[in-house]
């Protein structure tokens, strides 16, 4: 399988993670018509905040519980935030993807850059799948947990503390009428989310990769110049340096679109998991919740990966920076240096997944987040406990 071939196959899984309710936009054409199935499943997640409200309307004097209700709610705007780009920045995608598909076509042509690459491709792919599987997992545990509980012990605990008029949650056929639409909305909210965090996680690591590729092109031309010899094979040398320019501005286009597509869903994501995470930790040092571990560990966890991939990106791009700086410059005219210090000086100033296209994504952004979590937790905690 060529490399083009293995990225479609990636992009078609990413792609038939939301093909339930018809929300693909990786492959699909004509994504300004909205499809019957489309309009189901934006009819079924638009009505999860008016219950939210509602629920919080029920429960106006027990505060403890409007907190319980807003967990979810932090979730739901992440998630409207990645619907909005597979509806509406989907060109964006489809720049990214055939950006890629040309640097494809390129390293092609390069038996072992093509090989390495191949590897590249596949941890990609079982890393996807790990990812989708470890989504799922915590998704639908939430979902079993409480159909078992009512089937072991009778007790009527749903999976999300919100309620929906006109269904008496205490009876059985109100439970499960109420379960069953929290496990639609589950199934829908899943969908979105692994796809869009595939896509984030894919086009981040094949973008390292590409670094990969570029510093390989610095390996061949180390070996085409020769030390101590004041007669180069300038054809040789400049062919290697038109492919390190090409694949290089090829990268940072891939970045913008990268960015373009991201950045801001990026940004809300993170601000939500701040919000469910301010929540969870106050209310499981208020109640003694124990479920809210979980969400804690899972939120963290969401921050934490997000900001480890872009510090890895940054250590790729330190890596390139420096495969520069050791080269054999010092053995090239001084045009050829001319040449390598424009490619030298574009690698300094690299394209960085950002976020909301302000802040760096990073683990020095991780701690930032953790430390304005703790604080307003501990505000919060102090003002009301």
């Amino acid at each position: 399988m060529g490399l083009q071939e293995h990225y479609v196959k990636l992009l078609t899984s990413m792609d038939n993670s939301v093909s339930m309710f018809g929300l693909q936009f990786l492959m699909k054409d004509k994504l300004w018509h909205f499809s019957a199935r489309q309009v189901v499943g934006y009819v079924i997640l638009s009505f999860y905040p008016f219950f939210i409200i509602y629920t919080v309307a029920m429960f106006s004097d027990d505060f403890v519980h409007i907190m319980y209700c807003l967990t979810t709610f932090a979730v739901f705007v992440s998630l409207g935030s990645r619907l909005y780009s597979f509806k509406f920045r989907w060109m964006k995608a489809r720049e990214l993807s055939d950006e890629f598909s040309v640097a494809f076509e390129r390293m092609s042509k390069s038996p072992h850059i093509r090989r390495n690459f191949e590897e590249y491709l596949v941890f990609c792919e079982k890393f996807l799948q790990a990812v989708k599987w470890v989504l799922f997992g915590c998704g639908y545990s939430l979902l079993y947990s409480s159909i078992f509980i009512f089937l072991w012990t009778g007790e009527k605990l749903l999976p999300y503390e919100f309620y929906i008029p006109f269904f008496d949650h205490t009876t059985i056929t109100g439970y499960l009428e109420i379960y069953a639409y929290q496990a639609i909305i589950s199934k829908l909210s899943l969908d979105i989310l692994v796809c869009s965090v595939q896509h984030f996680y894919c086009h981040i690591f094949l973008g390292i990769g590409h670094l990969k590729v570029l510093e390989q092109h610095f390996g061949d031309l180390n070996e085409v110049i020769v030390e101590e010899s004041l007669q180069q094979d300038r054809q040789a040398i400049r062919e290697i340096l038109k492919k390190i320019v090409i694949e290089h501005q090829s990268h940072r286009k891939i970045m913008r679109s990268f960015n373009d597509f991201c950045s801001i869903q990026t940004l809300i994501g993170i601000i939500c998991d701040m919000f469910t995470l301010i929540i969870s930790i106050f209310l499981t040092m208020s109640t003694n919740w124990i479920q809210g571990i979980g969400i804690i560990l899972g939120t963290c966890s969401d921050i934490l990966a997000s900001n480890f991939m872009g510090s890895l990106f940054v250590i790729g791009c330190e890596s390139f920076e420096k495969i520069i700086y050791n080269c054999k410059w010092y053995c090239l005219s001084a045009d050829l240096q001319t040449d390598l210090y424009i490619i030298l000086h574009a690698a300094q100033h690299p394209v960085r997944p950002s976020i909301g296209g302000f802040m760096a994504l990073e683990l020095q952004t991780f701690l930032t987040c953790m430390k304005n979590v703790y604080t307003i937790t501990m505000f919060l905690y102090n003002f009301v406990v």
